[in-house]
């Protein structure tokens, strides 16, 4: 809660859509009228700040602090290693605490349930979830399953085990914590109590400038007011907002993270300091609401007890329209045990989907009555309770009436509709019959908490005891602006009996109905049409299976081909194993063989002291701040005095001249206090991009100038600033006839290519190789290969020898292509600045969210014209990066810097999720081909590889990214003569940069592409061909490093062994020839990752160590906490050097005030450099205190240091370690690229969906070749987390542009990175044992980015379901999978008669062998 009156720092700011779940806060309300005080999380961003009246709004603060004490859920949070970054955890702890409120003793599924609206970008969630296992009852049978079957039936159950349910991980044992004490929960204020009594009979009004928020207690009253406002909104949980991704009500979002209410510091400092009480508010200006109108009257009628209701009549359940929907849920879960079966099966259509309809928050939020009334197209109950024929009662000054809930009524039809001045009180959800048949059906691009691609719900009437369609309603979602119904194609199909011919006149039908043309708003066209006919199908034999189940004489049983079709795929609860080794340390001697630690107690190294802190799973030194919300980012900071906010002016052209800028008007808006613009920057504005645009933009999203104020006035202000652009020609995409317009590939020469061109060329114009002969195929006489890259302004190529070989007789080759979409970073702390000018010598102090402080010293003063000296830099920590914050931050701390240097005041300037995406650029966009011979034994022998990626308007990291992407292409393949050819195009987008792993996930899936293609040409299996051409022994790369691949076959062999992979095989093989729907498959997949840089300076680092005469220690180097826990190493790194407790050891902030001329922390090297510096100035500290220590052996420390300060001897040590010795020669062709290799391999199995596309992830193993890691606990976290980064790359992440260059995915609405229900069922990761690196620090490795690349072991693993689909179903095994494998590129793969359903004459289908 960010409040400048009461300071409140732990709810975070996220997204302002309601998708991320930072900002979530628990609302406490009394109802007088049931006499009960209810608990609900909410996402403060979309709450109403009128409709808090008479709540306590409890944030993380008050869960527990550090001081006195903190909960039993923000403890095991901590030390079961749930958090990295810190910047989500808040909100974790929220969603459970409010859960706990309400269910002391809540189910497994209720925790998961409860999370499955909060975000984490660096977890991976499985050390979340096991934190909570010891909050949940021992699991019990699902109630619900649409086919009438028992998820403790099903082949992969995640319910049952050999430990009676849950698998504990090796890093959090929750038996040893204390248990929850009842006494830390908060009594819901009293005054708040006889306040709800008291005002039960009072009607609300606040009013604001130009609108007035009224709430009225009675029905009567309502509708009196709605009598005189026809046109007031009813306002109940405004989430509409959220999912919608428009705000609608702007000043309604005014949010609980920024409420300026006068709280008194009183309760601030009591125990009841998060609770408010907020009696009166004052709107801001309104603003528009998309249809561009005002409110100037909104009715609240949340304390109308008629519009809660809940009760049964002989007709079915009527549900007050203010009850919310986790209400309904709850309700209809209670009901439907009590219930007749056969009048159940609306309400179990209905909790299908209440499962994964939006967050928790939005759910409890969330109205039915709003959700009905809103009728938006992706809105998954309103199609259910249309086929249901479920009744409105509505009510009016003039009487009440009831109306159906039609599909009339859905598209808004006048005579269907509610007139203006009625309002629904409440919904009757009938009962359903004996002969009545309802589902429900939904896809999204992610399980849970994602709006429809398309729904739909079916119903059907049969005449009793026979198969005859008496009624039939089917309605569908997504697939226009409003839900749509295929009425006609029903009522010609009354009368037929339920069979396959009927089918197929529903098909063609309802195909000719529901048209979507080929524009049709939303693309997807062809998947979309595929969902209308397969969820069509789906229904067919799930009343089917129904009639069989009712009348199993009379209907025949469905076939095991058919049943496959049956259910939905749901992810179970993750179970986690986590395997590692103890080790020794402190002396280089000591590498003793130990014993693994077990997922249950931890075995300790003999030799190895319990106090010794290095190698073992220490906590992470912010974690428990993480937990309580005290944990400082640069948003939290205090207001300083004077202090500005910034709002931006971005260009709406991909590609234009600027011909004016016109402040004028925004001069005049009250607040404002200038206009920034490049004019105003005294020095170098920007180097490689502008941190303002200039005489022209290159992208959407360039900033063209800053307005300076409160961020209200500010943003006002922005809107009134008027640019005239002339249009220049864009250029957006790197399609395949600009990068290879001839289409034909080159022989092994180089001495032909066209002239060398600067590094960025148009895409147009790129590789454009005319003249030069083709080569049909790759013959026995190669004896070269050429690998190409471009380095500074250059095109570079280095030929690799290679010795020509009698039995060399390639007699195969294969051609390909693949092309990846980007990724954005989603950290979720956006990028911020507070600037703090100080008064004297143009000095300035520089607070920013920033892997690379001494690159924002350096863009800062070059801004200005000042020394580096002037500027001071800090970096606390920083809520997530994944190198999306080396580059960018500089140019925003720029922009800030100028406007502070202006006006000569503070000026924070944080960007919103939105323009965040708009503007910081994200991973490349990637396109290859490949052309690849080998033997018919799955031996590859020659490979030429074209590679490409869009970088964007300027040059930022591609020239590293495409560099890497040509050294790093080969993976754990042996290819002995290989050709690699890349280059990055200039397009008018904004500027790409690194992510994690800097391009080499991109380069492992081309290449185990090409694996997949020979093996497919081949008839090998898989494994079999990656076996063969693996890395052998001692060898070496194209670029002639040498290294050992021993490790790399040591987990090949370790991840074959622990993932059980040929018997799953089998199992999986199985399993696809018993379903004909639903497909399995399995991929284990290797690899090689190069640690570190190709230049020895980006590994140079320093730090600096100051003894106190206490005897405290304050430790700083140069690297920068992004959540990787490097100040926890560092910590564990200085015990073990200097052999004092780790409460003696104090780091602070990265600055570049005490370590000048850091490199970024980036390439997983952070740690192990840095720890080279302070290991340095360690053994420096020592050589000072040897003379104290032998002349007093037996003294305490702080008896040496008092000593030492009494001999004058220096208590402080700069250390610096000049990096490593790395080096990449392209003249010479040969190099030492990197420092080192990282091994490891994953095995990741999976279940899809044949008819929708869907999958979950049942299973991964992981093996890593970690060595002997510091913190297993902080290791195997970031393992765990970049696996599911990855999996976000390969399967579910996608970016979506404008023809004219706008990026339309800008939110987690519409924008989608793994949640908590993404994660394989087992997740599990071993560290390989008896591992040694001679080179990093303490024999470890550095980790941070090698396992991203290992998600692509689900995208394989889809591809060999959808392989088997495919053979099933006599189609080419020889198929393009594009990255990501979204839900549309699945379903389409499994081409299939409904797929082919793109025109009516293409419906008739026969479905006898399905």
């Amino acid at each position: 809660m960010v409040s400048f009156a009461v300071h409140l720092s732990g709810t975070k700011y996220g997204c302002g859509v309601g998708g991320c779940g930072a900002c979530t806060v628990m609302i406490s309300t009394y109802d007088p009228v049931a006499k009960q005080i209810q608990h609900r999380p909410a996402n403060s961003c979309l709450f109403p700040i009128c409709s808090l009246h008479g709540a306590a709004v409890t944030t993380v603060e008050g869960v527990g602090s550090i001081k006195p004490r903190i909960h039993p859920i923000q403890e095991r949070l901590a030390k079961c290693n749930g958090s990295q970054c810190g910047f989500c955890t808040p909100a974790m702890v929220m969603s459970i605490y409010a859960l706990l409120r309400n269910h002391a003793e809540p189910s497994m599924e209720q925790v998961i349930a409860a999370l499955d609206g909060s975000l984490c970008r660096c977890t991976g969630y499985r050390s979340i979830t096991d934190s909570y296992t010891s909050f949940a009852r021992k699991p019990t049978c699902c109630q619900l399953r649409a086919t009438g079957q028992c998820c403790l039936d099903e082949e992969e159950c995640v319910c049952s085990s050999s430990t009676g349910g849950w698998i504990h991980s090796g890093l959090c044992n929750t038996e040893e914590f204390p248990p929850v004490d009842p006494t830390q929960k908060f009594i819901f204020p009293p005054e708040l109590t006889r306040m709800a009594q008291e005002q039960q009979r009072t009607t609300l009004i606040f009013h604001g400038k130009r609108t007035t928020w009224i709430s009225p207690p009675s029905l009567k009253e309502l509708l009196d007011l709605k009598a005189k406002y026809p046109k007031a909104p009813l306002v109940v949980g405004n989430t509409s907002v959220g999912m919608e991704g428009q705000k609608i009500f702007n000043y309604l979002v005014t949010v609980v993270l920024n409420i300026l209410v006068s709280v008194s510091r009183n309760m601030v400092n009591s125990s009841n300091r998060s609770l408010i009480i907020l009696p009166y508010f004052a709107f801001q200006d309104s603003k528009k609401n998309h249809h561009g109108a005002y409110h100037p009257i909104i009715l609240h009628p949340v304390r109308i007890p008629e519009m809660h209701v809940v009760s049964s009549t002989n007709d079915g359940l009527v549900i007050g329209a203010a009850c919310c929907l986790a209400q309904l849920r709850d309700i209809l879960m209670e009901a439907v045990p009590k219930l007749a079966e056969e009048k159940t099966k609306i309400y179990r259509a209905l909790l299908q989907h209440l499962r994964t309809l939006a967050g928790e928050q939005i759910r409890s939020m969330a109205s039915l009555g709003g959700h009905i009334v809103s009728r938006g197209s992706t809105w998954d109950l309103n199609p259910i309770l249309s086929v249901s024929k479920s009744v409105l009662n509505l009510a009016s000054e003039g009487g009440k009436r009831q109306i159906l809930l039609n599909d009339q009524f859905l598209a808004g039809c006048e005579h269907a509709d509610l007139k203006a001045k009625e309002v629904i009180v409440s919904v009757l959800i009938p009962y359903s019959m004996k002969d009545d048949f309802i589902s429900a059906f939904r896809q999204a691009e992610s399980q849970k908490n994602a709006l429809s691609i398309v729904n739909s719900g079916m119903r059907i009437l049969f005449s009793p005891g026979t198969d005859t369609i008496v009624d039939l309603s089917i309605l569908y979602g997504g697939i226009g602006s409003t839900i749509l119904s295929a009425r006609k194609s029903c009522e010609k199909l009354i009368g037929r009996q339920w069979n396959d011919q009927m089918l197929n006149e529903a098909c063609r039908l309802v195909l000719e109905e529901i048209f979507l043309p080929p524009s049709a708003l939303g693309g997807k066209v062809e998947y979309r049409r595929t969902l209308l006919v397969s969820f069509l199908f789906r229904f067919y034999l799930e009343v089917l299976h129904g009639l069989n189940q009712m009348y199993p004489f009379r209907c025949a049983e469905l076939s095991q081909e058919k049943m496959s079709a049956l259910g939905m795929l749901q992810s179970g609860v993750a179970q986690g194993v986590q395997i590692y080794q103890l080790r020794c340390v402190c002396s280089w001697d000591c590498h003793r063989p130990s014993i693994l630690m077990s997922i249950f107690r931890t075995i300790h190294t003999p030799g190895q002291s319990p106090q010794d802190p290095v190698g073992r799973p220490i906590m992470h030194l912010s974690g428990i701040k993480h937990t309580t919300g005290e944990a400082v980012y640069i948003d939290d900071i205090c207001p300083v005095d004077g202090e500005l906010s910034l709002a931006v002016v971005t260009s709406i052209k991909a590609h234009a001249k600027i011909i004016s800028i016109d402040a004028s008007e925004a001069l005049q808006v009250p607040g404002v206090v200038d206009v920034v613009t490049a004019g105003d920057v005294p020095g170098e504005n920007g180097k490689d991009e502008q941190a303002y645009a200039e005489d022209k933009v290159v992208c959407v999203g360039q900033i063209i100038c800053v307005v300076a104020e409160s961020l209200t006035q500010a943003k006002c202000g922005a809107e009134k600033v008027k640019i005239v652009y002339e249009d220049l020609e864009p250029i957006l995409t790197i399609e395949n006839d600009q990068i290879y317009p001839s289409c034909s590939w080159r022989p092994p020469s180089m001495k032909t290519l066209q002239s060398p061109q600067a590094f960025f060329s148009s895409a147009s114009s790129f590789l454009s190789l005319e003249g030069l002969s083709s080569l049909p195929t790759i013959c026995c006489n190669v004896s070269t290969a050429v690998l190409l890259v471009l380095s500074t302004a250059n095109i570079n190529f280095l030929t690799v020898n290679l010795k020509p070989s009698l039995d060399f007789p390639i007699i195969i080759y294969v051609t390909g292509e693949l092309h990846m979409g980007g990724q954005e970073h989603f950290y979720l702390e956006t990028n911020s600045v507070l600037v703090i000018p100080r008064v004297e010598d143009k000095e300035m102090d520089m607070y920013v969210s920033t892997q690379h402080a001494t690159d924002v010293q350096e863009f800062v003063a070059s801004a200005l014209n000042l020394q580096y000296n002037k500027i001071m830099c800090y970096v606390k920590r920083v809520g997530g990066a994944f190198s999306g914050k080396i580059t960018k931050p500089s140019l925003f701390a720029v922009i800030a810097a100028v406007a502070a240097n202006k006006t000569r005041r503070p000026v924070h300037f944080a960007l919103e999720r939105n323009m965040d995406m708009l503007i910081t650029g994200r991973w490349h966009p990637f396109f290859g081909k490949y052309k690849v011979g080998f033997m018919n034994d799955g031996r590859i022998r020659a490979a030429d590889f074209q590679c490409c990626i869009n970088g964007g308007c300027t040059k930022d990291e591609s020239e590293l990214v495409i560099e890497y992407l040509v050294l790093k292409v080969d993976n754990a393949c042996n290819i002995l003569n290989l050709r690699v050819r890349g280059h990055a195009s200039k397009t008018n987008l904004p500027s790409n940069t690194a992510f994690r792993g800097f391009e080499f996930p991109q380069a492992g899936l081309f290449v185990e592409t090409c694996i997949v293609a020979v093996a497919t040409q081949t008839g090998l299996p898989h494994e079999k061909v990656r076996e063969i051409n693996m890395y052998k022994g001692v060898n070496l790369t194209s670029f002639k490093e040498e290294f050992d691949a021993e490790n790399l076959w040591k987990c090949w062999e370790e991840c074959l062994d622990k993932s059980d992979y040929y018997s799953q095989k089998a199992m999986v093989e199985k399993f696809n020839t018993k379903n004909y729907w639903k497909k399995k498959g399995i991929a284990i997949i290797p690899m090689k990752f190069s640690v570190g840089f190709n230049a020895t300076y980006f590994h140079q680092a320093g730090a600096l160590i100051h003894i106190y005469i206490d005897g405290s220690v304050l430790v700083t180097h140069g690297g920068i906490e992004l959540g990787q826990g490097i100040h926890t190493k560092m910590s564990q790194l200085s015990y073990c050097e200097l052999k004092i407790p780790l409460s003696y050891i104090h780091l602070c902030e990265t600055s570049t005030t005490t370590v000048p001329s850091g490199k970024y922390t980036a390439g997983s090297t952070g740690t192990e450099i840095n720890a080279r510096a302070v290991q340095d100035a360690c053994q420096i500290l020592w050589k000072h205190l040897d003379p104290i220590q032998r002349d007093n052996p037996n003294g305490k420390w702080e008896d040496w240091i008092s000593e030492a300060h009494k001999q004058s001897i220096s208590l402080s040590a700069t250390g610096y370690f000049k990096g490593y010795v790395t080096n990449m020669n392209w003249d010479t062709q040969k190099g030492h690229a990197f420092p080192y290799f990282l091994f490891g391999v994953a095995c990741s199995e999976v279940e899809i969906d044949c008819l929708t596309g869907a999958h979950k992830n049942i299973r991964t193993d992981i093996v890593m070749d970690a060595c002997f890691t510091i913190n297993p606990a902080i290791d195997i976290g970031q393992i765990e987390g970049a696996f599911i980064q990855g999996v976000g790359l390969y399967t579910l992440e996608e970016i979506f542009f404008s023809p004219e260059g706008e990026q339309l995915t800008l939110g987690p609405d519409t924008y989608k990175i793994p949640a908590i229900c993404d994660i394989p069922e087992q997740f599990c990761v071993y560290l390989l044992p008896n591992s040694r690196n001679s080179i990093a620090i303490y024999s470890s490795k550095g980790v941070g980015e090698a396992r991203f690349f290992l998600g692509s072991s689900v995208f394989f693993a889809i591809r060999d379901a959808v392989t088997a689909a495919r053979k099933e179903r006599g189609l080419p095994l020889a198929f393009t999978l594009n990255s990501p494998l979204t839900v549309e590129r699945i379903r389409m793969a499994c081409d299939d008669v409904f797929t082919e359903m793109e025109c009516p004459q293409k419906c008739r289908i026969s479905l006898q062998t399905s």
